[in-house]
């Protein structure tokens, strides 16, 4: 007898930090259907930004409260980027600076 499972696709998420996402299975149908629900609704053609001009200024200020520019990170970025600066001074020979070109070896002429 033919294995029933024979057109199921496996798939298994990436684990994206914590706990590992349960894997599932999904038909040929299944991928079919998928595939054409995605063509009919086009969410490429979607907007997904803020579009009204509040909106836009608050989301301007998103990298305030995430990564970086939080100031949680404010004492750590200060010192990256003066250590950076004086690595930058100091004229690293491993990068930033190129090295100058070979002087030209000048061969003696036979006359």
């Amino acid at each position: 007898m033919d294995d029933i499972f024979a057109d199921v696709i496996e798939v298994f998420p990436e684990p994206s930090g914590g706990k590992a996402k349960r894997r599932y299975r999904i038909s040929a149908v299944g991928v079919a259907l998928k595939r054409a629900a995605i063509v009919r609704t086009k969410p490429w053609l979607k907007s997904t930004g803020p579009t009204t001009v509040p909106g836009k200024k608050t989301s301007s200020q998103n990298h305030l409260l995430h990564g970086l520019y939080t100031a949680e990170f404010a004492g750590e970025r200060l010192v990256l980027w003066r250590a950076m600066g004086e690595i930058r001074r100091a004229g690293s020979p491993g990068r930033g600076r190129k090295k100058p070109p070979p002087e030209p070896q000048l061969e003696p002429r036979v006359s």
